[in-house]
Parts: structure tokens; C-alpha cells; sequence
């Protein structure tokens, strides 16, 4: 499958070093010809991929690109998830999410689970639904705690009459 394959080269190129395009056929068993029509492919879709020609030349990526995402931590991926689940921002939403799926892809699959654990738990309502005063913050943190804890909760509410629902 071609996508397979174009995922495998960037893979292949990623630490930056250059390769043939007969070394690179070999490796991912086709001809040079389509490891040049699939560098071809990906620049075309913006991956920095070069080919020189010449003894010297070769099949490279710049060293470090497409590399994972490392060292966030569990709260920076929630926010990362929560700004996912934003819908405040009008017109800027669309690349939002797009600019999001990229970082969102680029994190080990451990911590992309938890980013998707968090935008399928999260809704960020913009519009204020209470008249009266905010929740305080003891019961947010409550929440906020069985949310992340994968516990349930058992809420009771007044309505602006006041008995509980």
C-alpha cells in the first residue's frame, strides 16, 4: 500500500542520514523509479524531504524531523485536549484542530490515549448557563478529580426555583 510505504521511507529517513534511492528500493522492495515518484509525493504535501544527485548525493530528511513528541506531562496533555475541545475560537477552530492533530499525532501512543481520554470526557460550553454565582472551587477540583480518576460522581442541583433535580 502506498501510504504504508510513504510513512515507512519517512520513517527510514528520519535520523538524517542520506540514502540512495537503489538502497532505498531495495529496502522497501520496489523500483527507484517509485522511491522517486514517492519523494516526489511527499514534497508536495510539504515534508521536507531532498534528493541530491551526484557520488555525494542521496535521499535525506533533516535529522529530528517527524520525530515523537516527549516529555509532557499529563496536565500539558489535558490542555492540550481541553484547547482541542474549544469551540470559542470561530473561524480559528478549523486550523486549531488541524495544528492540534498534528501535535496530537506526534505524542507516544500512551500519552495520545490520555489526550484522547481527555477530548472525549471534555465539553468547554462558552456560553454561561447560570445566573447565579460560579461553583466554587472545592467542588471543580472535586470533579475535576473523578474526571481524571475514572471515577463517577452523583450530583444534585438546584434550578433557579431551588428544590434538588
Amino acid at each position: 500500500m502506498r501510504a504504508d510505504r510513504l510513512l515507512r521511507l519517512t520513517h527510514i529517513l528520519a535520523d538524517g542520514r542520506r540514502r540512495t534511492a537503489a538502497a532505498l528500493a531495495a529496502r522497501l522492495e520496489v523500483s527507484e523509479r517509485t522511491i522517486l515518484r514517492d519523494v516526489e509525493a511527499l514534497q508536495d504535501v510539504g515534508v521536507p524531504i531532498t534528493a541530491s544527485p551526484g557520488p555525494e548525493g542521496g535521499i535525506s530528511l533533516p535529522q529530528g524531523w517527524g520525530r515523537l513528541i516527549t516529555g509532557l506531562s499529563a496536565g500539558e496533555v489535558r490542555a492540550l485536549a481541553a484547547l482541542a475541545t474549544s469551540k470559542t475560537l470561530g473561524e480559528l477552530g478549523e486550523p486549531l484542530d488541524s495544528a492540534l492533530g498534528k501535535v496530537l499525532a506526534a505524542l507516544p501512543t500512551a500519552q495520545r490515549q490520555q489526550a484522547e481520554q481527555a477530548r472525549q470526557r471534555l465539553l468547554v460550553d462558552p456560553e454561561p448557563w447560570w445566573l447565579g454565582s460560579a461553583p466554587e472551587d472545592a467542588t471543580l477540583d472535586a470533579v475535576r478529580e473523578a474526571l481524571w480518576s475514572d471515577r463517577q460522581l452523583r450530583l444534585t442541583y438546584e434550578d433557579a426555583q431551588g428544590p434538588p433535580h
